[in-house]
């Protein structure tokens, strides 16, 4: 019984492999280059070079005129897209459920 399962398990391992190694990727394409732009958005010197420690780039963004403004259309943009997407979802998730269709093979 066990020599049958033996392979279902390596091809088990071999998917977890995959998807540990496109993990992985993710996080090298992603999420360092992204969490490199954070920290050099507090440092004033050219990019490969830290310079010196500040936050005069984000009390300049903070103190720019309008910035209320455009921060609340932002938030009511976003939620009106995720409330028209949410209410799409909704109902044709509801349609495939109730419908019952064979499947063509």
């Amino acid at each position: 019984m066990l020599s049958k399962l033996k392979p279902a398990l390596r091809a088990l391992q071999q998917v977890t492999l995959l998807y540990y190694l496109l993990f992985a990727v993710l996080i090298i394409l992603v999420l360092y280059p992204t969490l490199m732009l954070l920290a050099a958005s507090f440092f004033t010197g050219q990019p490969g070079a830290w310079g010196k420690f500040t936050l005069d780039g984000y009390r300049e963004l903070l103190n720019t005129e309008g910035i209320g403004e455009i921060v609340i259309n932002s938030v009511v943009y976003a939620t009106t897209r995720t409330a028209i997407s949410l209410v799409l979802a909704l109902t044709f998730a509801w349609a495939v459920a109730r419908a019952h269709v064979q499947a063509a093979a």
